[in-house]
């Protein structure tokens, strides 16, 4: 029944082999100084209410095996860095806002849930709003972003993605003022 973070310091444990809190009430991000454990096999922290990014670097590390940080609230997109860890054990499922809920099998197959330059909206939102993307990450200049739903571009932020394309209900609503710059 532990509660909190993760602490953040757990990286200075170098020596770390597994790291092993699952069924637990942890809240906050999977820290990205875990990334630095260069000796750690295996992380389970499934069964949490874990939210954020998955971090990139994990999949780095030379002496992980298994990776099981399912039934959080984990968001954004699988980290592309992730395909060296296909073929080995990871559960990602049941992570509502990961593309596909998590499917760790379709990321490996195909790329699904990846990130590749693509951003698509999940709703109905303001364009500088990170949560109406896929991944949990606003365009940038050299993205292509899929709308599919009303979005709307505000005078007061920096909009912009390299190509928009619009799907579906997908619209571009201006405010007064509102830019969006488009190329690189």
């Amino acid at each position: 029944m532990l509660t909190g973070s993760i602490p953040a310091s757990f990286s200075a444990l170098s020596n770390l082999q597994i790291l092993s809190l699952p069924v637990n009430q942890l809240t906050g991000t999977i820290p990205n100084s875990l990334s630095a454990l260069q000796n750690l096999r295996l992380l389970t922290v499934f069964s949490n209410q874990l939210q954020g990014l998955i971090p990139t670097g994990l999949a780095n590390l030379p002496s992980l095996t298994a990776v099981i940080v399912s039934e959080n609230q984990l968001s954004g997109c699988i980290p592309s860095s992730f395909t060296a860890l296909c073929g080995k054990n990871v559960n990602i499922s049941n992570n509502p806002g990961l593309p596909n809920n998590g499917d760790w099998a379709a990321f490996c197959a195909n790329g699904a849930g990846g990130y590749n330059g693509t951003l698509t909206t999940t709703k109905t939102g303001y364009w500088h709003d990170k949560t109406v993307w896929s991944c949990g990450a606003v365009p940038q200049a050299g993205d292509r972003a899929v709308v599919q739903h009303p979005v709307t571009v505000a005078p007061v932020q920096l909009n912009q993605a390299a190509q928009v394309r619009l799907e579906g209900a997908g619209k571009l609503i201006y405010e007064a003022g509102g830019l969006l710059r488009m190329g690189q």
